[in-house]
């Protein structure tokens, strides 16, 4: 059966000489969609390699390559085909390094139609409950928000949310670490911190350094040993006394569980919640223990402020928080993002089991990743 092409990708064939020898820079549907489009309608066309910046391999025989190999490759390279929309400048930057100075971009309406060929990642079910999402959230803007992300996530629109992150954050860099869990936090009412998901407990400096009132941050992670970097290691020492870090998972209940280390290490997580992959390097045992569990373990501890970013376990760890969070009622920068089920189910358990909660949403990441749900007590809104 064919593959369907629309006005853009003829477009696109085209422009490319006869006989020529390519590089297609991407390794998403994209780019498959094209490689697919150039072997049915293009059989002169050479596709020489993949360029992918944390990839390496090859996909159906054609190597999938790095950027810093492109200069032992760019002399045989007739034109580079862009097969992103966001990083098309930063690609067309990197080639131009690389000496390739002829390249082709792909057009939204050739991202649309490449999506067509992956299936829509949230069941039908959560698409009819995410309606009642909108009601929770606060303003237009944030139903607005949730809206684009739902859309990129059901393939509706992938245009919008990527729009929305190039605008609201122009300066990623800077702007990345200022708003990502801060973002409607009032944080001169914080004195104790929960950072769960704490990885090298960049976020537990943060919050020292940002919450002009904090006394303690409790930052949970497991595999704190491995994530570690020496030089924010230095910086903990110093207040060890304000930083506590417990080398546990935080859960439901307490239980020893499989722990898969990935080879991005913050994809790193419980093996209940995704089996091992070929991208899995170990899996260890590791503890976990239960928010309302650790605060009968401190007494005097009232938890002011909870960020959770789990990869995945955040249901299960709200369910084992529930009790402590409606004592406490603490502001939360909760992650939503990581399968379809949170992004939908997290607020509404919230909601359902919280009260007088005011329920915003950010956003932080060109495609689906990085979408927190900030919940204030309205007494602090």
């Amino acid at each position: 059966m064919a593959t369907e092409t629309n006005k853009d990708t003829e477009k696109l064939l085209a422009k490319i000489a006869k006989n020529s020898k390519i590089i297609i820079y991407g390794t998403a549907e994209a780019a498959i969609y094209l490689k697919r489009v150039i072997e049915e309608k293009r059989k002169d066309i050479k596709i020489l390699s993949f360029v992918n910046t944390y990839e390496s391999g090859e996909i159906d025989g054609i190597p999938v390559i790095k950027p810093n190999a492109l200069a032992a490759l760019a002399s045989g390279v007739d034109v580079a085909i862009i097969a992103s929309i966001y990083y098309a400048d930063t690609m067309k930057f990197i080639l131009s390094i690389f000496g390739i100075k002829k390249y082709l971009k792909i057009t939204p309406k050739i991202l649309d139609i490449s999506f067509k060929f992956k299936p829509c990642n949230i069941p039908q079910e959560l698409i009819q409950k995410a309606r009642g999402v909108f009601d929770i959230l606060d303003s237009d803007k944030d139903r607005q928000l949730y809206k684009m992300a739902l859309d990129y996530r059901t393939y509706k629109d992938m245009i919008s949310l990527p729009n929305y992150h190039k605008k609201t954050n122009k300066h990623f860099v800077f702007d990345y670490p200022q708003k990502h869990y801060f973002e409607f936090i009032k944080k001169s009412k914080i004195k104790t911190v929960l950072d769960i998901g704490a990885y090298d407990c960049t976020h537990s400096l943060l919050f020292l350094a940002k919450f002009p009132n904090v006394k303690k941050v409790y930052a949970f992670e497991p595999l704190y040993e491995t994530f570690k970097k020496d030089f924010l290691d230095e910086l903990i020492k110093p207040n060890n006394n304000k930083i506590e870090i417990i080398k546990k998972a935080v859960w439901d209940k307490e239980e020893v569980l499989e722990f898969q280390q990935h080879k991005y290490e913050t994809c790193s997580k419980l093996v209940k919640i995704a089996p091992p992959t070929e991208d899995t390097v170990n899996v260890i045992k590791v503890q976990t223990i239960s928010v309302d569990k650790f605060a009968q373990q401190h007494p005097g501890m009232k938890a002011d402020y909870i960020k959770m970013d789990i990869e995945g376990a955040e249901q299960n760890a709200l369910k084992g928080a529930i009790k402590t969070i409606q004592k406490d009622r603490p502001q939360m920068a909760i992650s939503i993002y990581h399968t379809p089920q949170d992004f939908v189910e997290i607020p509404l358990y919230l909601h359902k089991n919280l009260k007088d909660y005011v329920f915003k949403l950010g956003h932080y990441c060109p495609n689906a990743a990085e979408t927190v749900l900030y919940c204030i007590p309205k007494e602090l809104f």
